[in-house]
């Protein structure tokens, strides 16, 4: 009788211990899922400034990635260029965000090439928050070095927030980036969407932050460490770095900036902004921020003392 109550007990607990175990699992998947799209598909930005509204003609262009995406972009020629250089913008921006930098490059004589990564603005794919958008900046090199009136030995790169992670791991991986500036870069994915799951929606890292990068991986099939330009900065030299970095960033603290600095090589500069949050450095302080900007491209790009 003890061993037919035994088994009438668990005949009943089974069933409840399954649905259980249906229900966290069915859980931790609509969780993965829903909360790596705020990654993966970023919400996209319409909205254009052409760089013509600023008195600057351009060119719609069309290249591919290096792993076979098709982007979108704008080339502004300078007749009397001295060197090219690539805008590379934030999360959930598009080309348009960086358009007030074209005016002073072009006065200082530069082309500028400026881009839709992948899942922002007119570029279709998914978000991978750095590590595939390396793809795309490769590729955006690659179009530069294949026109005719390109320098291919003088082409520099400047990215805000995630734009100046990618160039960071980019140049790292070609010796056609001569010179980075990097304005807001984070030194590492997981920190970076641990700080933004916390400041924004007061998410705890284990164990929700963590299956919402795990599913990122398995979704993307890559390593969240892979994408960590700590480890890359490292590896530009003898290709110059310029960072930049706000002091009172709050989203990506300053001390990603001191530690890209630590860990990059010769020639480096830094440049923390005092009172600056994240990426108001050039509205802050807009003469200095081009004065540096423009004497650091003139220095490693066209060797001007």
């Amino acid at each position: 009788m003890r061993s037919i109550a035994i088994s009438n007990l668990l005949y009943i607990k089974i069933p409840w211990l399954l649905s259980l175990v249906i229900i966290i699992i069915c859980a931790i998947l609509i969780w993965g899922i829903m909360s790596s799209r705020l990654i993966l598909s970023p919400p996209r930005d319409k909205s254009q400034t052409p760089p013509d509204e600023l008195g600057l003609p351009y060119e719609e262009v069309k290249f591919n990635s290096t792993d076979g995406l098709e982007l979108k972009g704008w080339f502004i020629n300078n007749p009397r260029a001295k060197g090219t250089v690539i805008l590379c913008h934030g999360f959930g921006t598009n080309k348009s965000d960086l358009v007030s930098f074209p005016p002073f490059l072009h006065d200082a004589g530069y082309n500028i090439f400026m881009f839709d990564f992948r899942a922002h603005g007119d570029s279709p794919g998914y978000c991978s928050l750095g590590y595939y958008e390396v793809n795309d900046l490769l590729g955006a090199v690659d179009y530069l070095k294949s026109r005719q009136d390109i320098d291919r030995e003088k082409i520099g790169a400047i990215g805000v927030s995630m734009g100046g992670a990618v160039a960071f791991m980019a140049a790292a991986k070609t010796p056609y980036l001569k010179a980075v500036v990097a304005d807001s870069s984070f030194v590492s994915f997981e920190r970076t969407v641990t700080r933004f799951a916390k400041l924004f929606f007061n998410l705890p890292k284990f164990p929700l932050v963590y299956l919402t990068i795990k599913t990122v991986e398995l979704r993307l099939g890559f390593k969240a460490k892979q994408a960590d330009p700590l480890k890359y900065i490292g590896k530009i030299s003898p290709g110059a770095v310029f960072i930049i970095h706000g002091e009172e960033d709050a989203r990506i603290l300053k001390e990603n900036a001191q530690l890209l600095y630590k860990a990059a090589k010769e020639p480096k500069e830094l440049w923390i902004v005092p009172e600056a949050d994240h990426l108001e450095s050039h509205g802050l302080m807009s003469t200095e921020y081009e004065k540096r900007i423009v004497e650091f491209f003139d220095k490693y790009l066209n060797n001007e003392d």
